[in-house]
């Protein structure tokens, strides 16, 4: 039984933390260089989870899954340059995020 916890642990801390947002925007440029719409759908599922998580501290997260599913339909209408441009935020945003998590302060 606690192998089966220890492994429903490693599934949530991999979806709803950083392994989980670094897959979502890796299988972007994959998606979008071999033209499978398929994978930005993938990409914008696997974000959900890391996006509510977000939520409960900005309504900005909003526009991850918005913009990776407007990229997604893009693809399968076959503009894949705009699909690129639509998901541009969403590296902004992560980015930012990803320097508020590095340069927070110790707080005690």
């Amino acid at each position: 039984m606690e192998s089966v916890f220890e492994d429903i642990v490693g599934i949530l801390f991999f979806v709803l933390s950083w392994p989980g947002i670094i897959v979502s925007l890796l299988l972007v440029p994959i998606g979008l260089i071999i033209k499978k719409f398929k994978m930005l759908i993938v990409s914008a599922l696997l974000s959900l989870p890391f996006t509510y998580v977000i939520l409960l501290y900005t309504i900005a997260a909003l526009m991850i899954p918005i913009c990776l599913f407007s990229a997604a339909y893009l693809a399968f209408k076959k503009m894949y340059k705009l699909a690129a441009t639509v998901v541009f935020p969403v590296y902004i945003f992560v980015c930012y995020l990803a320097h508020v998590v590095v340069n927070q302060s110790n707080v005690s």
